[in-house]
């Protein structure tokens, strides 16, 4: 995630991937590969971010009984890692960027935890 003194952002998703285990249901990884621009605004640790424009490629690997399908997702702006508007507080520091999302109706959620490489 990168973040312009402007005010605009963009944000890459390079493998981000879901590992899901549910009782009785067959184990499912997610993969997700694209960008997005955003517009945000940061100050004494809370912010409000809008996004912007995004591609997205989501494959998804069910194992069923030994054997993995994968699936394409079709994906909207509500999915994306960063879909919708949310507010709320942050931390930051060398290694982290941290989103606390405030609980209000309407706002989609967002990747809450980011790592410098």
């Amino acid at each position: 995630m990168t973040i312009a003194a402007d005010q605009s952002g963009t944000y890459l998703a390079d493998d981000l991937i879901f590992a899901i285990e549910n009782e009785g249901m067959p184990k499912t990884t997610v993969s997700v590969n694209g960008s997005g621009s955003f517009s945000a605004i940061a100050d004494a640790g809370n912010f409000e971010f809008i996004m912007g424009d995004f591609t997205y490629a989501a494959v998804a690997t069910v194992d069923l009984a030994g054997s993995p399908i994968t699936i394409d997702i079709p994906f909207t702006e509500e999915m994306a890692p960063m879909g919708g508007q949310a507010t709320g507080a942050y931390t930051c520091n060398a290694t982290t960027l941290e989103f606390m999302i405030n609980g209000e109706s309407g706002q989609s959620r967002m990747v809450n935890l980011w790592y410098r490489q």
